[in-house]
């Protein structure tokens, strides 16, 4: 059966079709996390002396309060990791 759609109303979307989109794009674009659990991750990494691991996000990429902690912890140099210098 085939219901008409109102005027301006789009695509409309069956049951788990959203969720199968959401997949094929982070399929292809990788899964969003925010700045929080990233910058949690990288105090993680540093706290365990994960040195095998490379996240897709870096030092610079965080606020410098986090940033000088893991450049300390990880023996970075600042003029080296982050773009607005020591």
């Amino acid at each position: 059966m085939s219901y008409p759609h109102i005027s301006g109303a789009g695509h409309i979307y069956i049951a788990v079709e959203k969720e199968f989109e959401a997949f094929k794009k982070r399929s292809v674009e990788g899964v969003p996390i925010s700045r929080e659990t990233q910058k949690e991750m990288l105090v993680m990494q540093s706290e365990l002396k994960l040195t095998k691991y490379e996240f897709g996000f870096h030092v610079q990429d965080v606020p410098a309060t986090y940033a000088e902690d893991i450049a300390t912890s990880m023996q970075l140099s600042f003029s080296d990791s982050l773009p607005f210098g020591a």
